[in-house]
């Protein structure tokens, strides 16, 4: 498919896949000067959304997949690294959910010392 059908397939638009192409995240085949999208283009678009969706920058997405090309899928030593950033990953969630009820503690004591003045 060609890029039009495939930005739509994936609800995104052509700058996003162009930028992803850029930092070889996506690498459709050529066939002559245009750009071939398949369904597997399709699905590493679905695992660069949902590592997003976990907090993962860009720039860790792209070492996850740098790791999966030199490693191949499925290798112990690319799971082990991709677990050791996943845990990393998590500690930093954990504090800045940590934070978050903290200041959402602080926020509902504010709000009963003004509803006391109402």
């Amino acid at each position: 498919m060609r890029i039009g059908e495939f930005v739509k397939r994936v609800k995104t638009t052509k700058d996003t896949v162009r930028h992803y192409e850029n930092m070889e995240l996506l690498n459709p085949d050529m066939v002559g000067t245009r750009r071939q999208y398949t369904e597997k283009e399709i699905l590493e678009f679905q695992v660069i959304t949902e590592l997003k969706s976990f907090g993962f920058s860009l720039n860790d997405i792209q070492l996850i997949f740098q790791l999966k090309l030199a490693y191949g899928c499925g290798n112990q030593q690319m799971v082990h690294q991709l677990f050791a950033q996943l845990a990393s990953h998590l500690e930093v969630v954990k504090k800045e959910e940590i934070e978050i009820k903290r200041r959402r503690i602080l926020l509902e004591d504010e709000l009963k010392q003004l509803e006391k003045l109402l």
